[in-house]
């Protein structure tokens, strides 16, 4: 490929970069916090899972969180039993580094759902 049709490429993917930038929803501080505590509950969920937890016995203290919560805490408890089920759906790893490694790649994952969550939100 020609530099020239290289450069053209490239130009052309940073415009169409940068106009979808232009119309996304602002990422908060907020939005921020909520993506890290997701991430947080996410890593708690599979570490949870690669430490051979008992499902039951992770859903079951969920459960047990106060049930005169807020909306807010209520959908929380929901994905977190959301997250559990997908954690309990991979694979558990032998050593500590691979279970490490999972927990970091479930983290990150929940991470990213949540921030293109919340830039595909209508302002």
């Amino acid at each position: 490929m020609k530099l020239l049709t290289k450069m053209s490429l490239l130009l052309t993917l940073l415009i169409v970069s940068a106009t979808e930038l232009a119309y996304a929803r602002n990422f908060t501080e907020d939005d921020a916090k909520l993506c890290k505590t997701i991430g947080e509950s996410a890593a708690l969920a599979m570490e949870q899972r690669q430490n051979k937890d008992d499902i039951g016995e992770s859903v079951e203290a969920v459960a047990q969180m106060d049930p005169t919560t807020t909306d807010f805490e209520r959908m929380y408890r929901n994905m977190f039993i959301a997250l559990i089920q997908d954690a309990y759906t991979r694979p558990r790893f032998d050593t500590r580094k691979e279970r490490d490694d999972e927990v970091r790649r479930f983290r990150n994952e929940a991470i990213k759902t949540c921030i293109t969550g919340v830039q595909d939100q209508e302002e």
